[in-house]
């Protein structure tokens, strides 16, 4: 379970050191105050596939209990379920 700002997100994945986080596009448009930067990134995926994020967010602060991380979080477009 993670915090960014006033959004409580239960399930997500943070790869803290690979500094590579992803965040889904629906979530992104849920905060306010967070600036999306366009991104020339390709990320490739473990199925193979490619993927273009819908652009990136950088310097929001994570929340994990009591510990708190800087981190950069690249938007993906994807179905949310």
């Amino acid at each position: 379970m993670i915090w960014i700002r006033e959004i409580y997100i239960e399930e997500a994945l943070c790869d803290i050191s690979l500094s590579i986080n992803v965040m889904i596009l629906s979530t992104f448009k849920k905060m306010s105050g967070l600036m999306e930067k366009h991104t020339y990134i390709v990320v490739g995926l473990a199925d193979i596939f490619s993927v273009k994020p819908h652009g990136k967010v950088k310097g929001g602060i994570s929340q994990v209990d009591r510990l708190k991380f800087k981190v950069y979080f690249l938007i993906l477009e994807i179905e949310d379920k």
